[in-house]
């Protein structure tokens, strides 16, 4: 890892109400210079215990609606390795007047991180509140520029039905589609992996489409799930690093 590199991640620490955790430091990916195959994903984690990060949540109150939600740092004194010592619980009520969303992000990063040498985002998660998670929307949201506009990029993933174990999921990059709310920016253009500049997530009523559409069994109220780790995969190798 280079200097530059590494003041690059010293930089991502924010200032914010509500504080979260990076881990201390990321592995060195030595590995990522590698030109053999690999047959599994290298993972470089953003968000991890046990250093702190900020987040901030953004719920449909900026287009009128009355859901809300709530970041929490969970600890646990679990010694089995299967469970993870601390996590971030992300939780709320979801109600459909004016709205229907729930969502929390990073603070746009101070400097771009060039993520072309990896193939997506992944996130460690588990949806603990109920087993209806089919009656919600889940996307992922990414920015690639500094702007604090409504159009940015996302694409939906799925979480296992009647399971709160932790899973890992991953977007690549290529998936990602640019939006205006949940309707689709015909007029859009490719997600420009080298400049990553914030990562967010948004629980829902609204599915991604051409036009306006909600999902037809959607249940509101309250949901909760928990992250362990957000960050960036790849599945071939590579001399880039974000971090």
């Amino acid at each position: 890892m280079t200097p530059t590199l590494l003041s690059l991640l010293i930089a991502i620490l924010f200032i914010t109400s509500t504080s979260f955790h990076l881990p201390h430091p990321p592995p060195t990916p030595l590995h990522l210079h590698s030109t053999a195959p690999i047959t599994s994903p290298i993972y470089i984690p953003l968000y991890k215990p046990p250093k702190s990060i900020s987040f901030q949540r953004i719920d449909d109150v900026i287009m009128g609606g009355v859901s809300k939600s709530r970041l929490t740092d969970i600890e646990s004194n679990s010694e089995s390795k299967s469970v993870p010592s601390s996590h971030m619980k992300f939780s709320g009520i979801l109600r459909t007047l004016d709205g229907g969303f729930c969502g929390f992000r990073t603070l746009p990063f101070s400097s771009p991180l060039n993520c072309s040498g990896f193939t997506g985002v992944y996130m460690r998660l588990r949806f603990t509140s109920d087993v209806d998670v089919g009656k919600r929307t889940f996307k992922i949201t990414l920015r690639d520029d500094d702007t604090r506009g409504e159009y940015v990029f996302q694409r939906m993933f799925t979480i296992p039905e009647s399971s709160s174990s932790w899973i890992d999921v991953k977007v690549p990059f290529e998936e990602l589609v640019p939006v205006r709310g949940p309707v689709i920016n015909k007029e859009g253009r490719n997600f420009n992996v080298s400049n990553v500049m914030q990562i967010g997530v948004v629980v829902s009523k609204f599915v991604i489409s051409e036009k306006m559409q909600s999902i037809s069994d959607f249940r509101p109220g309250y949901f909760s799930m928990d992250f362990n780790e957000i960050g960036f995969y790849t599945i071939s190798p590579t001399s880039n690093s974000p971090l």
